[in-house]
């Protein structure tokens, strides 16, 4: 407060890193709500953390990690990965039944752009993996909307048809349902076992 940020951004900055969060750049204090640009602008000076961040500046492991079986200490030592982020990392890839592409890191809820670069250029994904299928013809209303690119209107709908129709067939069939999210559609596939 005396460098003259407001008491409710103090407070949002001091509650941010007391919930284990880590801010490597001067760009992550603007993610703080209240913060203007005009007070980020008067303050850049006094911030002491550099402007932008290498991943090979980080002294953290470079070694490659095997995002699908991963523990919480391995993804720790990926550089811009702390204790929370390695958390939400392994609840979202074991909601989703493991990640079938990189690109689905972006997902998880909480990562940088400097987090995600780390992540992508630290991580792999076996070329044999197999994800855990959602049993289309099976599961209930809950398993099914547990799944993040099934909503629950999708999930009832699918439950709803398989009691007029008994199974669903192929993903031909699915994709004419109106709640399927059709940016999410592709990946979806990946996760369902039509048998």
């Amino acid at each position: 407060m005396l460098l003259g940020f407001d008491k409710k951004i103090a407070e949002r900055i001091k509650n941010y890193r007391d919930k284990e969060g880590v801010f490597y750049t001067k760009k992550d204090l603007q993610k703080i709500c209240g913060l203007t640009d005009q007070l980020f602008t008067r303050m850049h000076r006094y911030i002491d953390l550099p402007d932008s961040l290498t991943i090979s500046g980080i002294q953290k492991s470079n070694v490659p990690v095997n995002i699908n079986k991963a523990n919480a200490p391995q993804l720790t030592e990926i550089p811009m990965i702390g204790e929370v982020l390695s958390a939400r990392i392994i609840g979202y890839r074991k909601l989703l039944g493991g990640f079938v592409a990189l690109d689905q890191q972006k997902e998880v809820y909480g990562l940088s752009d400097d987090a995600l670069e780390s992540l992508k250029s630290t991580t792999f994904i076996k070329a044999d993996f197999k994800p855990r299928l959602v049993k289309i013809n099976y599961d209930s209303l809950d398993v099914l909307s547990r799944h993040p690119y099934i909503s629950y209107q999708l999930a009832d709908d699918i439950v709803r048809f398989r009691k007029i129709n008994s199974i669903i067939e192929s993903e031909t069939v699915l994709a004419n349902f109106k709640s399927v999210d059709k940016s999410k559609f592709k990946k979806l596939i990946l996760y369902l076992d039509f048998q």
